[in-house]
């Protein structure tokens, strides 16, 4: 990999970091090769120094091997925080019993 699949300036190091395709027709979990119309991608990653679980939604351009967030302005690391300290590092998983990815 020449560049990573995403950055953002003035974020600390990145650790832990998820990335997963949703669906925005139905519920059902999709394969992680899965991307195109109707699929958006989630990036979710800890922060080493600050303890905390960020995560942003976007689209994967498989052409190119570049991930961009929907909203900059919700980017991670400076949008969405699913945690406050208490999961650092926490990794999604697919239920295979209930269908579903658990994060």
């Amino acid at each position: 990999m020449d560049e990573p699949l995403h950055s953002v300036p003035n974020t600390d190091m990145w650790e832990c970091v998820d990335f997963y395709p949703v669906s925005l027709t139905n519920n059902s979990v999709l394969d992680m090769a899965a991307y195109g119309p109707g699929i958006k991608h989630v990036i979710k990653e800890s922060w080493e120094g600050h303890r905390k679980y960020w995560y942003s939604i976007g689209t994967y351009d498989a052409i190119n091997d570049k991930w961009t967030p929907d909203n900059p302005e919700l980017d991670v690391g400076i949008g969405y925080r699913r945690d406050y300290g208490r999961f650092f590092a926490s990794k999604s998983l697919y239920d295979l019993l209930k269908k579903k990815q658990v994060t």
